[in-house]
This record gives structure tokens, sequence and C-alpha cells, in this order.
């Protein structure tokens, strides 16, 4: 019975962050019309269940795409590693991300690069083609919107110099859900290169670096991150994710 419940849960897991990718897809839609058109209304409206389809592919493609390099790399050492498993979940990409199992340890530092590596390499490649130019100029704002928008803006950030966009000012940014999903598919990967703990970045660290080496590596990204809190509130976040994942992991082998 319980060898039946491992054989299923992969596939469930998969099923249920689907469903809760397509549901952030839906909402991720109704936006982008809503600031492309102008009018919530009819935007509501023309949303159909098959709008967050695309989104949920292009999420679990890039997040599959992942973890099947990992699981390609660990078979071909003969390595017992699980299907990927997925975590859905109610956040801007509707899943907290997927891993596998590895049931044995790489016995070899070069084992445990490639399998690390394959991961996020495979990742970036399942990239949505076009995801990065379906970008579009929204309705113009109002002064009173963009004054709203500045205010939220902390007073330090505002006297920081921007850089030059190819928008022009008092237009908001509609991204497609596509390249939302693209979006978060890479942020995900690259935050996952981070070398700590056992993120891929920090397997990769200890599979080329001395430990010592590997820790000091581990506190650096957690610095880096810390410092980058400033900037945004997702550094805060992953702050927290590298310290924590940095010190469980002090003396366990990567």
């Amino acid at each position: 019975m319980r060898a039946r419940w491992h054989e299923l849960t992969p596939p469930l897991s998969l099923a249920l962050t689907a469903v809760s990718c397509w549901a952030v897809g839906i909402a991720h839609t109704a936006t982008y019309r809503t600031l492309v058109t102008g009018n919530e209304a009819a935007a509501l409206q023309s949303v159909s269940p098959l709008d967050g389809v695309w989104f949920a592919l292009a999420i679990l493609g890039i997040l599959g795409a992942h973890e099947l390099g990992h699981w390609y790399a660990a078979r071909r050492y003969r390595l017992e590693v699980s299907l990927p498993l997925f975590i859905p979940g109610p956040t801007f990409a509707g899943t907290f991300g997927a891993f596998i199992r590895m049931r044995e340890r790489p016995p070899t530092r070069r084992c445990a690069f490639d399998v690390a590596a394959a991961g996020p390499l495979t990742g970036f490649a399942a990239r949505p083609e076009g995801g990065d130019r379906t970008v579009h100029a929204g309705a113009p704002r109002s002064d009173g919107d963009r004054t709203r928008r500045r205010a939220s803006r902390p007073a330090a950030d505002r006297r920081r110099p921007r850089p030059r966009s190819p928008v022009d000012n008092g237009y908001a940014i509609a991204l497609h859900p596509l390249a939302t999903a693209a979006w978060v598919g890479m942020l995900l990967t690259a935050l996952n290169l981070f070398p700590a703990g056992q993120l891929d970045g920090g397997h990769v660290a200890h599979a080329l670096l001395p430990r010592p080496w590997a820790r000091a590596a581990g506190l650096a990204a957690t610095t880096a991150a810390a410092l980058l809190s400033t900037e945004s509130t997702i550094w805060i976040a992953w702050t927290l994710v590298t310290s924590v994942m940095t010190f469980t992991s002090w003396n366990a082998a990567p």
C-alpha cells in the first residue's frame, strides 16, 4: 500500500499544481486585459477557462524541465531518484516549486556537480519562446495615480537616479501572462543558483569547492540577499531562505 502511494504522489502533485497554476493564470489574464483595454468589466467578461491553460503549461514546463534535468542526470549515474514532485500553493505563480527525492548520495564530486547543474540548464532552456516580447504599454495613468505610485516608493528610492525606460512616463506596463510565467520561472531558476544549503547552487559549490569555501559562498550569498533587501521585499524572504538553508546544512554533506 505504501509503495502504491509513492507511485501516485508525483502525478497527484502535478494535477493539483496544474489546477492552482491554471487559476492563477486566469487572474493574470484578467489583470493583463484590464490594463491593455482600460475596461475592467469587458476584460473580465472576455476571460475564459482556457486562458489559464497557457500560463499553467509555461510554469509547469519550466519547473518540470528543471526537475527532469536533475532526474535524467541522476539516472545516468544509476542513482535511485523519484519523479518530480510539485507543490501547489496560493502564490504569484500558483506553486511553491518542485523537487525530486534522491534516495542515495552521489558517489563522486563529478556526479554531484552534473546532477545539480543539469536542472538549471534545462530550466533556462525551457523558457517560453517570445515570453520576453509579450509586453505592452497600457493606457496613460492619471496624474493622481502617478502621484500615488510615486508616493508609495521610499524617499531614498525616489532620490536615486532611475534607468531610462523605453516606455514613456505616465504609462503602465501590461505583462502578458506568458511573459509573467517566463519571468517567474526564470526568477525561481536563478534564485535556486544561490550557493546556499540544499539549493542547486549549494550543491554545485560543495561539488567544486572545499567545504570551508563552500560555507563561505553560502554566507556571501546570504549577505548579498540581505543587502538587496533595500531594493525589493522579495530579497527579505530570500535572505531568510538562504540563512536557514546555510546554517541547517552547515555540517551536512551536500
